[in-house]
């Protein structure tokens, strides 16, 4: 991209968001890239994704460094437009929890933990059986993403703490159910708005259940196989009023049909509890089944965003990149959220619909291309326009890499 204004309405998404304009260049600048990367998304692609504001790709570095609590004060009110923008005022609201891994190398690498590395090494020759392989190790991300009425998507985040890191007195250890906890008490409805939460085993806890009852919000969770019947021992296993849970509806999924005259397998039976009483079985399965779209949502952050491409070892800056890359879907999704409510038929509203990361991405790079091409076009009628052309496009490399002609 050569220029800045050639985003669609990117003026009026940052408008009253940040008073910074530099911090918005930045922004706009990793938004770009997330959006249009060639190759593997990283501070490069990043530092150069707008050729008449290049950076070096360490001012991006310090960038992320610096200014992430400002990139989440962003993306808070941002959530807070793309919320207003769906125009959703009643309906039932779904909320779906669930962490991410991001793979990281390097022992100096912040906030890392190791997800295995179960299975031994083999040496190729004894002369390299004491050769040091960099230890497999991940960042996590626990993120909420929020499903309106319309279809729209509202993406929340927390970064995951490991206890080591954690050892500054400043910085509190939580585990992920607490984040997801944080998420819920987080989320912004509309007032009267209906909401469940959903998530696997690992928000099955007491701290997810307690921020639910404090915004009167349902839950849906499948039940942690341990989980036994209340009263007098020996208590039998799950198979109404629970455990340390209490009333809860108990709903049992299969993908096969029951037979009266034999037992279906336990791996093929999914337990489900909600403390909603008002839920059918079928809308049970059903709004559960949603929860596969947040695996999606982070396919399309990874796949088509870049989102993993990071490779960065001050952890704050890893948060800092999420970040962005979660302001660069809302601005998707509020693209589609514009368009829709701009649609002149019901058929251009059902495309538009229907559109996902990938084809969001796809529209917002046609109309840069076209809209420079006409400013291009406009920009060689004369000679001032053409002198602002070449100017442009000498600033397209960070000044250590220009000819000094």
């Amino acid at each position: 991209m050569i220029i800045p204004k050639s985003m669609p309405k990117i003026k009026r998404f940052f408008s009253g968001v940040c008073s910074r304009s530099f911090v918005t260049n930045y922004v706009m600048r990793l938004m770009v890239g997330f959006i249009d990367h060639r190759g593997r998304m990283s501070a490069i692609q990043a530092a150069g994704s707008v050729a008449s504001l290049s950076r070096h790709p360490a001012a991006i570095g310090r960038f992320l460094g610096r200014y992430g609590l400002w990139l989440r004060t962003m993306r808070v009110r941002l959530n807070e437009r793309l919320l207003e923008s769906a125009g959703d005022r009643a309906g039932l609201y779904v909320l779906i929890l669930d962490g991410t891994d991001i793979t990281q190398q390097g022992a100096k690498t912040e906030n890392t933990f190791s997800t295995g590395n179960r299975k031994p090494r083999t040496a190729q020759a004894p002369r390299y059986s004491k050769r040091r392989v960099a230890r497999h190790s991940c960042h996590r991300h626990v993120m909420g993403l929020l499903l309106t009425p319309s279809g729209t998507r509202i993406p929340y985040y927390v970064p995951y703490y490991t206890r080591d890191y954690c050892l500054v007195p400043d910085r509190p250890f939580r585990t992920q159910a607490d984040l997801g906890a944080e998420i819920i008490s987080q989320v912004k409805i509309p007032d009267g708005a209906r909401v469940v939460v959903v998530g696997d085993t690992a928000y099955e806890a007491r701290q997810v259940r307690r921020a639910c009852a404090a915004r009167s919000f349902s839950w849906i969770t499948p039940a942690n196989t341990e989980r036994v019947l209340a009263g007098d021992k020996p208590r039998p296993k799950l198979r109404r009023c629970l455990r340390s849970i209490g009333e809860v509806q108990v709903v049992f999924s299969t993908k096969s049909k029951p037979q009266h005259d034999r037992p279906i397998p336990r791996d093929q039976v999914k337990i489900l509890l909600t403390n909603d009483p008002r839920l059918s079985a079928e809308q049970v399965v059903a709004i559960y089944a949603l929860r596969w779209q947040i695996e999606l949502f982070f396919k399309e952050l990874k796949s088509f965003l870049g989102l993993h491409g990071y490779r960065l070892r001050e952890f704050d800056r890893a948060e800092a990149w999420v970040e962005a890359c979660l302001i660069a879907f809302i601005y998707l999704e509020w693209i589609r959220c514009d368009r829709i409510r701009h649609a002149t038929s019901a058929t251009d509203r059902r495309r538009w619909q229907q559109q996902r990361t990938y084809g969001l991405a796809s529209a917002v790079r046609q109309h840069v291309v076209e809209t420079e091409l006409i400013e291009i076009h406009r920009c060689t009628r004369t000679d001032y326009g053409r002198r602002k052309l070449r100017n442009l496009l000498r600033a397209a490399l960070p000044r250590n890499y220009q000819l000094s002609i």
